[in-house]
């Protein structure tokens, strides 16, 4: 039995597979050898910042409390919408964070998550970012000095690409079959001529391969823990954030940051 509070998975490439860490309180638990056991999890209907640890009774932006939520710079706006950055401007709330993360190499991609999606990431982020988001296939399309100009290229492409991954479709199948080669050079032809000269023409797709024995047919329900207080399941595979179940639950761990938890494999 693990007690803890839940955060955000790990994740690493070794032999061309993507390999989970899961942590729960001082317990480090390598999920992809966990796959086909039987996985019980309690709610202790407990909630706890997963920045400053504070005791909470709703969670922000996936496991802040309020106060965090309003107040730190890896929860302000631009992070969902990377367009409203201001750091160029010497705008943000915290100019020292912004330094090491808004003002940095960043960029702007196409992954396979089902239907071809646009997204923007710092370098430091590849390919985690796309490991969350559950991309079977990613593709590098520009590269930008700072989070606002990538984010502006993504604003502009969203009207030909979804930006939003569908998670039911990213959890069903095994995706990556579609062309994204030919996807970028169209997102080449449709950018505006002033992006143009942040585009990357001789970048190749990246593929990646998920732990996973078998993708369920029909996704049952996205357990919610607040809801479900407890949950027991055959794991049968990981893929995002997602841990997916035998009979076609999944759950989304990230979403639950900060719930503290009796976790137990049998």
């Amino acid at each position: 039995m693990h007690r803890g509070n839940l955060n955000k998975m790990t994740t690493e490439i070794i032999d061309g597979v993507i390999q989970y860490t899961l942590t729960i309180g001082d317990s480090e638990i390598s999920l992809n050898n966990e796959i086909g056991k039987q996985i019980n999890i309690e709610y202790l209907d407990v909630i706890n910042c997963i920045h400053c640890g504070t005791k909470t009774k709703n969670s922000y932006g996936q496991g802040y409390c309020g106060k965090c939520f309003r107040t730190l710079p890896q929860t302000d706006r631009n992070i969902m919408n990377p367009e409203l950055d201001m750091a160029h401007y010497g705008i943000s709330r915290d100019m020292e964070w912004a330094k090491k993360n808004s003002l940095t190499k960043h960029f702007v991609y196409l992954a396979d998550t089902g239907e071809i999606k646009v997204g923007v990431t710092r370098e430091s982020q590849i390919p985690t970012r796309w490991i969350d988001q559950g991309a079977d296939k990613a593709i590098i399309i520009a590269e930008t000095p700072n989070r606002h100009i990538a984010g502006t290229i993504e604003v502009y492409l969203k009207r030909f690409f979804n930006d939003k991954t569908k998670w039911k479709k990213m959890l069903s199948t095994k995706n990556g079959n579609l062309d994204i080669l030919a996807e970028k050079d169209r997102a080449f032809e449709l950018i505006h001529p002033e992006f143009k000269q942040y585009f990357i023409k001789n970048s190749i797709p990246t593929e990646l391969n998920f732990p996973i024995d078998e993708y369920p047919e029909v996704i049952l329900q996205n357990i919610n823990l607040e809801r479900a207080k407890s949950y027991k399941g055959k794991l049968t595979g990981i893929k995002g954030q997602y841990l997916i179940f035998e009979n076609g639950d999944v759950l989304n761990v990230r979403k639950h940051g900060g719930f503290l938890i009796n976790f137990k494999i049998n």
